[in-house]
């Protein structure tokens, strides 16, 4: 919702009737999305307290001595703004936010344990976006189910980046369902 509303309140966004993209509300809001993709002691370790030593351009006011996370956030909603429109994004995440399996379906555990086919679930004990616990109710849901975690100080973009770990706990389940 912070996202959305970031959006919503530039000044170009005009209800979503906007000529000009509304450029430095998308880029916010992605910016707001990026910090609970990552965790603390993930941005600490990639960026400490360094200071960029290059200009930044960028859409917001230009800022001399910005620290290398400001310079990374920034260049993340100016890189979004290049490939994505600001209705696109309202949309997708208010359909995230609204997606109900359960929809005219019954509950939880009766939609999830009508699932026939095997499923790894893996959860990342640093995520905040999809907690692990969500993980393992799911996994506790589904017949056929099993849980695995990583471990990483990297929340949500783990999947991204910890590819070793990824690859041993994906492979031999994909092994394991082949016919």
């Amino acid at each position: 919702e912070a996202a959305r509303l970031a959006i919503m309140n530039d000044p170009q966004w005009q209800n979503g009737y906007y000529i000009e993209q509304p450029a430095q509300g998308l880029a916010l809001a992605r910016i707001i999305a990026m910090i609970s993709y990552r965790s603390a002691p993930s941005f600490g370790e990639k960026f400490e307290r360094n200071v960029q030593t290059m200009e930044f351009n960028d859409l917001f006011e230009k800022k001399d001595g910005l620290f290398q996370i400001e310079g990374f956030l920034r260049y993340q909603g100016k890189k979004l703004v290049e490939r994505f429109d600001a209705n696109t994004y309202i949309y997708i995440t208010r359909a995230m936010d609204t997606q109900d399996v359960t929809n005219n379906r019954g509950t939880l555990k009766d939609v999830l344990g009508s699932i026939k086919a095997k499923a790894l679930c893996v959860g990342i004990n640093s995520d905040v976006l999809y907690p692990v616990s969500e993980q393992q109710e799911i996994a506790s849901l589904i017949p056929q189910a099993r849980y695995v975690e990583i471990d990483s100080i990297h929340g949500h973009d783990a999947f991204l980046i910890e590819f070793n770990q990824m690859n041993k706990l994906i492979a031999p389940f994909l092994s394991s369902i082949k016919a």
